[in-house]
């Protein structure tokens, strides 16, 4: 139901991000409150929080309005940070065509300066 591992639910027991199920015999019974917030936890694992996130939101908040609230406020800021990242990488890979366009630049220049022809010549023969 929520392809989480019994492993992975024994740790978010073990963290206190969710209660302990009902037992019957041994029998752990997950209602559909506790199904519900371990999906939520899937979730938000695979938008980028760490457990620890998730967990100081489960601790410091009382309502659910609360919750949601503090959820919307997380997205957000993880959404913020995403895009700041973004920002950074597109101008890592700017300055990396950017310094691979003049490296190829300069090894043609060279190249000139010592008659070897350019590949794209005619009459060029590769060895």
């Amino acid at each position: 139901m929520t392809s989480a591992s019994v492993k992975a639910i024994r740790l978010y027991e073990a963290l206190g991000l969710i209660r302990a199920p009902l037992r019957q015999k041994r029998y752990r019974i997950y209602d559909a409150a506790l199904v519900g917030r371990i999906a939520l936890i899937r979730r938000g694992l695979m938008l980028g929080f760490r457990l620890s996130e998730l967990r100081e939101i489960g601790n410091t908040v009382q309502t659910d309005a609360d919750f949601w609230q503090t959820v919307l406020h997380k997205l957000v800021v993880k959404r913020e940070a995403v895009q700041a990242q973004i920002s950074q990488l597109q101008a890592l890979a700017l300055a990396l065509a950017l310094a691979l366009h003049l490296m190829e630049t300069e090894q043609k220049l060279r190249n000139c300066m010592q008659g070897v022809p350019a590949q794209s010549e005619p009459g060029y023969a590769a060895a």
